[in-house]
C-alpha cells in the first residue's frame, strides 16, 4: 500500500512539472494503480484483512471517510497556497504569514465545539454536507477575491467560511466512523479517522 501512495504522489508532483499528460507520468500512474489493484487483489483474499472491506458497506463509514478526506485535502492545499500567497504575493514576513493564518486554526476550534450542538439538532449527513459546502465555499470565494492589492480582512471572511466547514465536518464525521464498527475494531476505525 506504502508503494502504491509513494508512487501517486511522485506521478502528482512529476504532473505538476511536466504536466498531465506527459508519458512518464502517465506511466507512473499506471504503475501506482497497478500497485494498489495488486495490494487490494492480495487484502480481499486474506482472512486478516489490514483494513476489512467489510467497513466500506456502511455509508456512515464511508461517507465520513469520504468527507474528512475531501476537507484534508482541501484544508493541507489551502494552507500551503495560502503560505505562498502571504509571503510572495503580499508580501509579508514567515512570522506575519503565520499570525495571518492563526485566525483559521481558532476559527476552526470554536466550530469544532459547536458543531456537537449542530449534530444534534440536524443529525451527521445534513452537518458534514452543511460544512463540505461551507468550506467550498470558503475556497470559492477566496479564488474569486484574492489578488495583489486584496485587504486581510477579505481573507478573514474567507477563513471565517472555511473554518465553519471544517469544523462542522471533522467532529460529526469522526464520531460517524468511531459508531460505524465495531469497538475491537476501533484501532482501525482511528486509523482509517488519521
Amino acid at each position: 500500500f506504502t508503494a502504491a501512495v509513494v508512487t501517486l504522489v511522485y506521478a502528482i508532483i512529476n504532473a505538476g512539472e511536466y504536466g498531465w499528460l506527459c508519458s512518464n507520468v502517465l506511466t507512473t500512474f499506471v504503475i501506482a494503480t497497478l500497485i494498489l489493484s495488486a495490494y487490494l487483489w492480495c487484502e480481499l483474499r486474506t482472512s486478516n484483512q489490514l483494513l476489512p472491506t467489510y467497513f466500506f458497506k456502511s455509508k456512515s463509514f464511508t461517507g465520513a471517510i469520504i468527507a474528512l478526506t475531501l476537507s484534508t485535502f482541501a484544508l493541507m492545499g489551502s494552507l500551503y497556497f495560502l503560505s505562498q500567497y502571504f509571503q510572495s504575493i503580499q508580501g509579508y514576513s514567515a512570522l506575519e504569514t503565520g499570525l495571518c493564518l492563526l485566525p483559521l486554526s481558532v476559527f476552526s476550534l470554536i466550530f469544532t465545539m459547536l458543531s456537537v450542538r449542530v449534530d444534534a439538532k440536524i443529525g451527521t449527513k445534513l452537518t458534514v454536507t452543511f460544512g463540505l459546502v461551507t468550506l467550498g465555499c470558503g475556497l470559492l470565494f477566496f479564488a474569486i477575491t484574492a489578488g495583489i492589492s486584496t485587504s486581510y480582512l477579505i481573507t478573514l471572511v474567507a477563513f471565517l467560511l472555511q473554518a465553519v466547514g471544517l469544523g462542522l465536518i471533522v467532529s460529526p464525521a469522526t464520531s460517524a466512523i468511531m459508531n460505524s464498527i465495531p469497538p475491537r475494531r476501533a484501532g482501525i476505525g482511528s486509523a482509517m479517522n488519521d
